[in-house]
């Protein structure tokens, strides 16, 4: 005999009072969004966008990348700056999949040899920019660059400060009302590596 159900506790991610009421008061606007949101996906985005500088730490197939859109979603329909999402290379597809699958939104690709030139189309259009975090590194972005929202999918590829596409990531982090990462790896090896994807998010 296994549970049928998820604990209320579970799907809430263990989180104090405070912040469970934090989140419940947070609104989720879905007109953005194409896809219907299971209860602790609804709650994972509210988190997001309640706290503002977080880890979406679920494991594979649970949906992060839709909370993510969701949050993201919200985010646009109040807010016109720009949105970036930095992931690796093998799941870049991806998300311009999902962009187009799940939201009203349109995706734009920042990698290549037209980089600048999607960069310069990006900031202009309010298309949701993904790119690499090689690609992140190599990019010429204004040094007055606002971003609503920086969603850092793998995030455990940063967990080292001291490499380069390390650093790119932290710089942009102090450039985003709202930073996203989205990984559940570094909770499973090591503390410290969790500790490390914090201190971009909440450096106190």
């Amino acid at each position: 005999f296994v549970p049928t159900t998820t604990p209320i506790q579970a799907g809430q991610g263990y989180l104090t009072a405070e912040v469970v009421a934090r989140v419940a008061a947070q609104e989720l606007d879905q007109r953005l969004l194409h896809v219907q949101l299971r209860a602790y996906q609804s709650f994972g985005a509210r988190f997001a966008l309640a706290q503002r500088r977080v880890i979406l730490g679920d494991e594979m197939g649970l949906g992060k990348t839709i909370q993510a859109l969701a949050a993201i979603a919200h985010v646009r329909t109040f807010d016109p700056r720009p949105v970036l999402v930095v992931c690796p290379a093998s799941v870049m597809v991806n998300w311009e999949h999902e962009v187009r699958r799940r939201t009203t939104l349109a995706p734009l690709t920042l990698h290549g040899a037209d980089r600048q030139d999607e960069v310069t189309r990006w900031l202009a259009d309010g298309s949701i920019g993904v790119t690499t975090f090689e690609t992140l590194q190599r990019l010429e972005l204004p040094s007055d660059l606002e971003l609503a929202a920086l969603v850092v999918d793998e995030a455990h590829y940063v967990k080292n400060p001291r490499t380069a596409r390390s650093r790119a990531v932290r710089r942009l982090t102090a450039q985003a009302d709202n930073v996203w990462f989205l990984t559940g790896t570094p909770m499973e090896n090591d503390v410290a590596e969790f500790r490390s994807l914090i201190r971009y998010l909440q450096s106190d």
